[in-house]
């Protein structure tokens, strides 16, 4: 890359994925592991997580002995998967902290109830509002003695290591390892508004006519068809049965199907349109795998710029936007200034099935 220049994406993700095997690959021992706390819930981004820590375990050899979501663990069953020595893997993300106390208390659950196994939280952003809640943390961390905590910002990096007694390690974020995606021309030629509607949604109030322009389109990636989503990951996995391609559990392959086909619902999304503008981490990181230009804002806590900072991401095709109404005007330029900026498919899928 020539000093000054920007990297391309296919440049960034292959030196994002380095990476990750880099920091992760010496903290999973080559035994059984349990993999909790699946996203059962449509948010994209995080099913673009677990899909990605799938392939991230399977290049070491690993198939999750024991998979839960928040709220149907049996921990009996865990142990008698694992044994007396496996680890204990945690799924990556933006819940650890008071945001989304359900992932945090199955966090903590585990550091309780399991002090003799090893417990490696994958890349996750550290976020506390109330300073007390973080006490707690630290304190069940402390007690635990055998956690190690990846993140994936600085931000999160110096507050861990400054709060809690653990090894904390600085590693991207695990959707990464999915490697770069191809995906047909774009056919929409609107712009995708693609905002958070959730509990980190920043106020864009001011720009609220802006999102009535006709050359826009603004939505969010939380809606499903709950039966389509069941039936096309079902045909997945019957897919994957034929192949031999299933985990150890039957759960945990039907888990693996609903996020692949959770992530291909986003991917679709995504590459419908020319150009993307968004407040979600995952849609900054798909598109950087799909190769498809955008413009990113940041959600209410600082997560986006804080990761951008930390791992450069700012490839030749993003822009960081402070303002909604800079973001789209941005877009709009870059429209004009490239009638076509996307190349047709050599592939038939978005994302092979794994």
């Amino acid at each position: 890359m020539v000093e000054g220049s920007l990297e391309t994406s296919l440049q960034a993700i292959s030196r994002l994925q380095r990476k990750i095997d880099e920091v992760l690959t010496p903290l999973v021992p080559g035994k059984k592991c349990a993999l909790l706390d699946f996203p059962h819930h449509p948010n994209v981004g995080d099913s673009a997580i677990w899909v990605g820590e799938q392939i991230f375990l399977s290049k070491l050899g690993l198939k999750p002995a024991y998979v839960c979501a928040a709220g149907n663990s049996n921990w009996n069953a865990m142990e008698r998967a694992i044994g007396p020595d496996g680890t204990i893997v945690i799924h990556g993300g933006g819940n650890f902290g008071d945001v989304w106390p359900i992932h945090q208390q199955l966090r903590e659950e585990v550091l309780d109830r399991f002090p003799d196994h090893p417990v490696l939280q994958f890349p996750q952003t550290v976020h506390f509002s109330d300073p007390k809640e973080a006490d707690r943390t630290a304190a069940k961390i402390r007690k635990h003695g055998k956690f190690t905590l990846a993140v994936r910002d600085r931000k999160s990096l110096d507050f861990a290591r400054e709060r809690f007694e653990c090894n904390v390690v600085l590693c991207p974020d695990m959707a990464f390892c999915i490697g770069p995606t191809r995906a047909a021309a774009s056919s929409d030629p609107r712009i995708l508004l693609l905002l958070r509607s959730d509990k980190e949604k920043k106020d864009h109030s001011p720009a609220d006519a802006i999102l009535q322009s006709p050359d826009l389109l603004c939505t969010d990636w939380l809606m499903e068809s709950r039966r389509e989503t069941r039936l096309r990951a079902g045909g997945r996995l019957f897919a994957d049965m034929l192949r031999g391609r299933t985990g150890p559990t039957l759960r945990g392959s039907f888990y693996n199907a609903l996020a692949s086909e959770r992530l291909r619902r986003g991917l679709r999304q995504l590459a419908s349109f020319r150009y993307i503008v968004s407040d979600r981490l995952h849609v900054h990181i798909l598109s950087t795998l799909l190769g498809r230009h955008h413009a990113v804002l940041d959600n209410n806590y600082g997560k986006l710029s804080s990761f951008i900072a930390a791992w450069n991401t700012n490839w030749d095709g993003m822009q960081v936007c402070h303002e909604l109404p800079l973001a789209v005007e941005a877009a709009r330029r870059e429209i004009l200034a490239n009638p076509v900026t996307v190349p047709p498919s050599r592939n038939r899928g978005l994302i092979e099935s794994r």
